[in-house]
């Protein structure tokens, strides 16, 4: 005989039961269990919606989360550029000021060297005028 078999007894026993009509208590007892069953039923169920709103929210949070870090990450990438422009800028006015200056020198360089054609220019034609004047080298009455 197994575990899950019923004994003759038991199984007459079962008829007889069968037989029987419930008492008031039994009736009650069968409805709460009932009822029970199914409180329990609106309790899972509430329990796996309460589980789904639980994750939904700690998704949103974590997407929430998210940009706003892609929001921190863009302003800092956007300060370096700033800071990246500034320099460049920078750099650019310096090389400017240095060309400028390098310029600057060459240009007084040459207004030197013209100057210095120009007095010599001068003094060679105040020579030749000289010399014009006087030709022969001979005196002026």
């Amino acid at each position: 005989m197994s575990d899950d078999s019923f004994s003759k007894e038991e199984i007459e026993r079962l008829r007889e039961l069968q037989n029987i009509p419930l008492t008031d208590y039994q009736k009650e007892v069968l409805k709460l269990n009932s009822t029970a069953c199914e409180i329990s039923g609106v309790i899972e169920e509430k329990e796996n919606s309460f589980v789904g709103d639980t994750m939904a929210i700690t998704d949103s949070e974590i997407e929430r989360l998210k940009s706003q870090d892609m929001i921190k990450a863009s302003a800092a990438a956007e300060d370096i550029m700033d800071a990246a422009g500034k320099d460049i800028i920078g750099m650019l006015v310096e090389e400017a000021k240095s060309m400028l200056m390098t310029s600057s020198k060459r240009s007084r360089r040459r207004q030197k060297r013209l100057n210095r054609r120009k007095k010599s220019s001068r003094s060679l034609l105040i020579k030749q005028r000289n010399v014009r004047k006087r030709p022969n080298n001979r005196p002026r009455p």
